[in-house]
């Protein structure tokens, strides 16, 4: 453990003068990495699923591979602008292309895939995004959509609760505290994140659901909101409290007696 917030935490590996740490937060689509010392990232990526593919895009600001049908999920992976990518055989680092195809994993010879990513010394970091099934599969647009969100790596979470007597408003604010890594090029200045089902029906003023993600406690929303002077990202939750009441009065027949007097008397 390196760090930690209020739903988020950091964790640290370390070997030798290879350290990698990564950030995650509940419920986030995203995770957050950076290295240090000469650690290097690889991507390992089993070849018993014939049907896995990665698909890559550069541009001026970044270089994304988004890898499809993974146990029947998709990642979208941002580096950083002067990254170079090269498969495990040895292939040429990726050009300034258009989205096409590396080695598929049904004509690797070894038993992994792993292209080796070379990060620039100025830039050691990278994140990981899990793609809702039902938005875009077309990379550009993914891309194009996700970039913000990608370098404006989460540095911690806090949530907040304000409570209006006159009219028994309990309001809790969520907020995401995050660092702006690198430019990521065009696009709105904007963070995602996924709301619990519960959230999502209280959350004030009400945010459009971008796709959905299947989790134990239901359907989690993908929604976006605007940075805030490019440091933090909150949302607000809305609840009626309708007050607590210390004890029930029992029944007399579960001690067989009158009432609560008798039996502390």
């Amino acid at each position: 453990l390196y760090d930690y917030g209020d739903w988020s935490v950091t964790t640290e590996w370390a070997h030798g003068a290879s350290v990698l740490r990564a950030t995650m937060a509940k419920g986030h689509p995203f995770a957050y990495f950076e290295t240090a010392g000469d650690a290097s990232p690889r991507f390992y990526l089993p070849n018993y699923q014939p049907n896995v593919a990665i698909d890559y895009l550069q541009d001026a600001h970044l270089t994304a591979l988004l890898v499809t049908d993974l146990n029947q999920h998709r990642y979208l992976v941002f580096l950083p602008a002067g990254t170079t990518v090269a498969t495990h055989a040895g292939a040429s680092p990726l050009g300034d292309r258009d989205p096409k195809h590396l080695i598929p994993l049904d004509q690797q010879t070894s038993q992994l895939f792993h292209p080796t990513v070379t990060l620039p010394a100025a830039a050691s970091f990278f994140s990981v995004m899990a793609v809702p099934p039902s938005v875009s599969s077309d990379l550009a647009t993914l891309v194009a959509a996700y970039r913000w969100s990608a370098f404006s790596f989460v540095t911690g979470t806090t949530v907040s609760w304000a409570y209006t007597k006159e009219n028994a408003r309990l309001a809790t604010t969520y907020t995401f505290q995050v660092q702006l890594r690198q430019s990521p090029g065009p696009g709105p200045l904007t963070l995602h994140t996924a709301l619990y089902p519960a959230q999502m029906r209280h959350v004030s003023p009400a945010l459009a659901s971008l796709g959905t993600y299947a989790t134990p406690y239901g359907h989690m929303s993908l929604v976006s909101g605007p940075l805030l002077t490019g440091s933090s990202y909150a949302f607000t939750t809305l609840l009626a409290f309708g007050g607590v009441l210390p004890t029930l009065p029992l029944p007399a027949f579960v001690f067989n007696v009158s009432g609560p007097t008798e039996i502390y008397t």
